[in-house]
């Protein structure tokens, strides 16, 4: 084909197809080196387009946003242009996750007027939604701590067992005097398995009044240890939140070496190592119940118990103390009850088997009547 046939069709390829469909036809001369032709086109039958309706050309193609083609490619390969992407990085704003952070007031934020605080202090604070459950406290649990290679292990504070000696001091200086040396043990007592105290520590205070000797135990209220298992039962407190005494009329002027071989010492010992061993006793106590309990035959004076015919003996917990002795002033770590323990016939202690709690109040009134109350009188008779 000759070049100005080729460069006449790509000068006509531009016209619209409605020129074309408008010309009924179309007369062609083609200049050659040759011959001059004279072509006349044969009509043909041409759809045209409806109105309004586009050519689809690149730029006409658009996407659900509304973008053309050309667009579209131009925003893929800025996307793929690592130097723009870095730009545009850089230039955004540091992001801020309020999720997981509380952001704290600024120093120049403006403080609400009291006006304001008024309006917050009346509005009801909206319910939280049903389903989120309520927070729960989880209590803390003891470290161990570690200095220069020694392990320490967690132990009450030196100051809570400090101030519970100190409590316990004041309170039987307030009645008496109390011996500079405690009634102890060469080796505690729990080590050759009797129940444990709060702290290994376990002895007896000897206070002496004007008429009268008291034993008490010294150490049911200490503090418990980090890893004692009953410090969650007693809440962490003061121990067994008890102190058990046995107060004797007219054996004030008795030495220690004595006292630790009489029924009385005794006594007082079994009573204690009860507390440490029923743990709900504490709180029966502190709801200021009259409890019985059975005492051996070496716990009592002597000339009570006649042997296959009036045993065993036994005592009376927590008969009412005179106001302001009842508990410990003080404690650091919670209530703790000074117990008397009183010595019963048997029976009296039979009695109080058989009509079970009104009977104990009913034989600790009379007692209380008779102005014995809780202090031993080995002279005293039966009342049942």
């Amino acid at each position: 084909m000759a070049a100005s046939t080729m460069l006449k069709r790509l000068l006509n390829r531009g016209k619209s197809s409605q020129e074309v469909a408008e010309a009924p036809a179309e007369v062609d001369a083609l200049a050659s080196d040759d011959a001059v032709v004279t072509r006349t086109a044969t009509p043909t039958t041409v759809i045209k387009p409806k109105r309004g309706a586009k050519s689809m050309r690149d730029s006409d193609i658009k996407d659900e946003m509304g973008r053309s083609a050309e667009q579209i490619a131009a925003e893929a390969a800025q996307e793929f242009d690592i130097d723009a992407v870095v730009r545009k990085a850089a230039a955004m704003p540091d992001a801020v996750v309020e999720k997981h952070i509380v952001k704290s007031p600024s120093v120049d934020a403006p403080k609400p007027t009291r006006l304001a605080q008024q309006q917050h202090s009346q509005t009801p604070a909206s319910p939280a939604p049903a389903s989120a459950p309520a927070p729960v406290a989880t209590p803390s649990k003891p470290r161990i701590s570690i200095a220069a290679g020694h392990i320490q292990l967690p132990s009450p504070s030196v100051e809570a067992i400090a101030q519970t000696r100190k409590a316990r001091a004041a309170y039987w200086d307030a009645i008496g005097t109390s011996d500079i040396d405690f009634l102890g043990y060469p080796v505690s007592p729990q080590v050759l398995g009797m129940p444990a105290w709060p702290t290994q520590t376990q002895r007896f205070r000897v206070v002496r009044t004007e008429n009268s000797l008291i034993i008490a135990s010294e150490g049911l209220s200490d503090p418990f240890g980090a890893f004692d298992a009953r410090a969650q039962a007693h809440g962490h407190g003061n121990g067994f939140g008890v102190e058990v005494f046995l107060e004797i009329c007219g054996a004030q002027e008795m030495s220690a070496d004595d006292i630790r071989k009489t029924w009385a010492f005794k006594a007082v010992e079994h009573v204690a190592r009860i507390f440490a061993f029923g743990e709900d006793l504490s709180a029966l106590v502190q709801n200021n119940d009259v409890l019985s309990v059975d005492l051996p035959s070496n716990c009592v004076p002597a000339g009570w118990i006649v042997p296959g015919v009036a045993e065993p003996a036994g005592a009376l917990l927590n008969i009412g103390l005179p106001n302001g002795r009842s508990t410990f002033d003080g404690m650091p770590l919670g209530t703790v009850r000074a117990v008397p323990l009183t010595p019963i016939y048997p029976e009296e202690l039979e009695s109080c088997l058989i009509e079970g709690a009104s009977e104990r109040r009913a034989l600790a009134n009379d007692l209380l009547t008779t102005g014995i109350g809780h202090r031993m009188r080995t002279s005293r008779t039966s009342l049942r």
